[in-house]
């Protein structure tokens, strides 16, 4: 299929960063397309069709996490982060895929209904607390919600660095500081994590003595 004016492949063409000769992507054909989506209806329908893997990269962060969220949230969710794709996408660059551009809005949207989930968990009592879905072991549930006790910007940190096994240079890019900020969060979270969960450990001695 030929190219339509402008640059813009045609609606049903392969959902996917085009490439150049030898193999390279070429990131100025996605920029062309987001910024031509601005007024063209043709080109609005292409893209619409590339953030198709927003609910796909939601359910496998999801899916690494525990499953926290249900389908229904999920698909909640997805419509969130969409929109807010959506709407920002005049501030995309090119510098990067479609795809790896709006990676960061995914985690973003996932890691705040995370911790709100868990932060409303706090507020329940003991007995609810501790109430695990079947599908999240208890002790796994609590490393989640003690990272929420951390809280942002180090909780992001962690979450990166351990659950998407990113470096500093790439936790830096995805959270748009510098490697040796990502670096110093990281070691700040990490103790403050480490004196949660001693604390956990000493409660649970102390309630097992009672």
């Amino acid at each position: 299929m030929e190219p339509a004016e402008g640059g813009i492949r045609q609606p049903g063409a392969a959902s996917e960063t085009p490439t150049r000769a030898g193999g390279a992507p070429d990131f100025a054909a996605d920029l062309a397309l987001v910024e031509t989506s601005l007024t063209d209806r043709r080109a609005q329908e292409l893209l619409l069709e590339r953030l198709r893997c927003v609910p796909r990269m939601l359910a496998a962060k999801n899916a690494q996490h525990g499953r926290v969220l249900d389908d229904v949230e999920l698909e909640d969710l997805a419509q969130e982060t969409i929109l807010t794709i959506w709407t920002k996408r005049g501030e995309y660059t090119g510098r990067s895929s479609i795809e790896t551009w709006i990676y960061p809005f995914c985690y973003h949207h996932l890691m705040n209904r995370l911790r709100r989930r868990f932060h409303r968990k706090r507020t329940l009592p003991l007995e609810a607390a501790h109430a695990v879905p079947a599908r999240v072991e208890p002790d796994y549930g609590f490393v989640y919600r003690a990272l929420a006790e951390v809280g942002p910007p180090e909780e992001d940190v962690l979450r990166l660095k351990h659950f998407e096994q990113l470096t500093f240079d790439e936790i830096g890019g995805v959270l748009g500081i510098s490697p040796n900020t990502a670096k110093s969060r990281y070691y700040h979270g990490l103790e403050r994590l480490r004196v949660l969960l001693a604390e956990r450990r000493r409660d649970d001695g102390e309630g097992g003595q009672s």
